[in-house]
């Protein structure tokens, strides 16, 4: 008995320094990228001043507007769930794929691989960054929405929980994606390019740019195969307190599948470590 107690102490002993191992890692892994990312004035500026600019800009110009008189909702209602996306994207197309590009071209990725770091520890140590980084900008976009536009909150608790589910989904398949970009580029100019274009094509394509109305239809098609529209359709009827699994299942369906291939291909294929 007294032998039994001493293996499971000297285990758990061993797990907790296992642990203590990958918690340090990872440790090192999202000081380097938080510190990448304040270093770069753009990155500042697309990721902070951006998504709050674009709040007072469009909270200026239709944010009382009455959208559903029935409901209520103003403008800003509707605008608040559009700049939480446009943030997602912005981050996960213009902020991952750029950022790791330099520090593969740099070294820094090579420099990881000898402490030694895994693959899947070192996606998800950048996923925890922007996650953490995405959410302050969601932060002062709600405040400045709340407190300057009179935004309101439509959702029960129920769609509340459904909403940070699916915001989390949501930053899981732009986060992918991006990392997928990098996968499929060698320099940090052609996946700089190639991110600006996909996102420029998301922006114009899922309305955020343009009403999908006024749109011809054959864009309408392209942003029907767009990430951005179905996020954007599934957590802007959940802020506005929509039955969404009834009205947009297809979205939900969608979402769920792309999120399931990124999750295979970010498994199968690896960054190679030097550019």
């Amino acid at each position: 008995m007294h032998k039994d107690n001493i293996v499971q102490e000297t285990e758990e002993m061993k797990l907790g320094k296992i642990l203590a191992s990958k918690f340090t890692k990872c440790k090192s892994i999202i000081k380097t990228e938080a510190k990448a990312i304040l270093r770069e004035p753009s990155s500042i500026f697309f990721i902070f001043v951006l998504p709050l600019v674009l709040t007072v800009v469009f909270g200026s110009a239709f944010g009382q507007d009455v959208m559903d008189a029935e409901k209520g909702f103003k403008g800003i209602d509707t605008v608040f769930p559009i700049n939480i996306v446009f943030i997602i994207a912005n981050i996960g197309l213009m902020g991952i794929p750029i950022s790791i590009s330099e520090l593969k071209e740099k070294g820094t990725l090579k420099r990881y691989f000898s402490y030694p770091v895994s693959y899947m520890m070192y996606f998800f140590s950048v996923m925890i960054t922007y996650i953490v980084v995405n959410l302050i900008s969601t932060i002062l976009v709600s405040l400045t929405c709340f407190l300057f536009f009179d935004a309101h909150f439509y959702m029960t608790f129920i769609q509340g929980v459904s909403f940070i589910l699916f915001w989390l989904l949501s930053i899981y398949i732009f986060y992918g994606l991006g990392y997928v970009i990098v996968l499929l580029f060698k320099s940090s100019r052609s996946t700089n390019i190639a991110s600006t274009a996909i996102f420029l094509v998301m922006i114009f394509g899922s309305g955020i740019a343009i009403p999908l109305d006024s749109l011809p239809s054959l864009i309408k098609k392209v942003a029907d195969f767009t990430p951005m529209a179905h996020s954007i359709k599934v957590l802007e009827g959940l802020w506005l307190g929509k039955q969404v699994f009834q009205e947009n299942m297809i979205s939900i369906f969608y979402l769920t599948g792309i999120s399931i291939l990124l999750t295979v291909v970010i498994y199968k294929y690896k960054i190679k470590w030097e550019a």
